[in-house]
């Protein structure tokens, strides 16, 4: 072993918002010379092996370059993803537990990573556990508990498969490993309840794949005038995105801003104003910090990244964690919250119009931007990392040479 760099292993399930940390940690990582691999659903491969990073597929219910299946996920609501993670779990476990052996260390990102503590028991691998999303830290209220004992089963039956004992936390032993568990979110946003596990606080990891300059048409649009509202719904949200581009561009309208609708799979809209634009993609950590305001569904990468920038958001949370981290964020003073059903031109014109108008929300952003540049949440995340994987191997080399 001496002489061969340790080997770390990343997975994550889910949308950009859960693999995109992964990216972060796993480029930071092999900057400090400690080989990474992702283990994620396939779709993801081109995206991770044009980073220099070794991939490996493994199979889950979920799709996420689907657009039929995220639509259905987004109207049938977390409960159906749940299932299609759930029927799949005896594959996922499968195909991790091969990928595991290669590692030094496992570290499970986000939320739907259920057989990464089944592997940590059954191969004693070391296994960090890596929190998005600060709902994952709260205690389940007494209803949330019935339906994790339901939705337990899948993975109590592969437990009973693999020579486990059946948990009654099944469904989110995931959330906490008893080696470290890092929440790599910003420390206003966690809360820290009696009783639960313990948990270290990174601040967040930032990724969106930025790196290249924006667009000149971009550049050109935002030199021209004041700073635009910026609407955008995320990669999920995205695909149903009902009337929410329609009524954005008539809001901006209504208050005499510019504006750019970031529609991403969907088609651009026609008869815009000149002084809006709608484009597909543009990363946000290059974007944000040049708007008046930002308008988004409240899924945790774009809220970290809004956070970062300063700037006041106007949250329309649809479904998952976005109406608790919807919540947090008003709570923290940088946003107010409207509901889709309630989302027209008029109403987005009168929220967006308070958030302008009162500095309360403007100084409140700039705090909290000043919070989140402090911390060091890649860093800190990648320090403890490397500790662990340096520690397993001396216990290892300690075992092998006492044998």
């Amino acid at each position: 072993m001496i002489g061969i760099p340790p080997t770390v292993l990343l997975t994550s399930i889910g949308g950009l918002g859960d693999f995109h940390p992964c990216i972060a940690l796993a480029l930071e990582m092999q900057s400090r010379g400690i080989r990474t691999i992702i283990a994620t659903t396939a779709c993801y491969r081109r995206k991770v092996e044009e980073k220099g990073i070794a991939f490996r597929p493994i199979r889950t219910g979920l799709t996420p370059d689907d657009p039929a299946q995220i639509r259905t996920i987004m109207k049938e609501g977390p409960g159906y993803s749940m299932r299609l993670l759930l029927d799949t779990v005896s594959e996922t476990y499968q195909d991790l537990a091969e990928v595991a052996r290669e590692a030094d260390l496992m570290v499970s990102v986000g939320a739907n990573c259920f057989a990464a503590p089944l592997i940590a028991k059954k191969t004693e691998i070391p296994w960090i556990s890596a929190v998005l999303s600060p709902g994952m830290l709260a205690r389940p209220s007494s209803r949330w508990d019935v339906a994790v004992r339901r939705l337990s089963q899948p993975i109590n039956q592969l437990r009973m498969d693999i020579g486990l004992p059946l948990s009654r936390t099944a469904l989110t032993d995931q959330h906490f490993s008893p080696l470290l568990t890092l929440a790599l979110i910003t420390s206003p946003m966690c809360d820290r309840e009696p009783g639960m596990p313990p948990f270290t606080a990174t601040g967040f990891v930032y990724y969106d794949g930025s790196g290249a300059e924006l667009p000149s048409h971009i550049e050109d649009f935002l030199r021209a005038g004041a700073p635009p509202i910026v609407f955008c719904l995320g990669s999920s949200v995205g695909l149903n995105p009902d009337r929410f581009y329609h009524e954005s561009a008539k809001a901006a309208t209504m208050l005499g801003m510019r504006g750019i609708l970031l529609m991403g799979a969907n088609p651009p809209l026609n008869d815009l104003p000149e002084d809006i634009i709608s484009c597909g993609y543009l990363p946000y950590s290059m974007l944000f910090s040049r708007a008046a305001v930002v308008v988004h569904h409240g899924g945790i990468g774009t809220s970290a990244l809004t956070l970062r920038s300063g700037r006041p958001a106007l949250v329309v949370p649809h479904d998952f964690d976005q109406p608790d981290i919807s919540v947090r964020l008003r709570r923290l003073g940088v946003a107010r919250i409207l509901k889709p059903e309630q989302y027209t031109a008029d109403t987005a014109a009168g929220e967006l119009k308070e958030l302008m108008a009162n500095p309360v929300y403007t100084m409140a952003a700039r705090e909290m931007a000043e919070v989140a540049r402090r911390e060091t949440g890649l860093q800190t995340g990648c320090d403890a990392m490397e500790r662990i994987c340096s520690e397993s191997r001396k216990s290892l080399a300690f075992a092998a040479q006492t044998e």
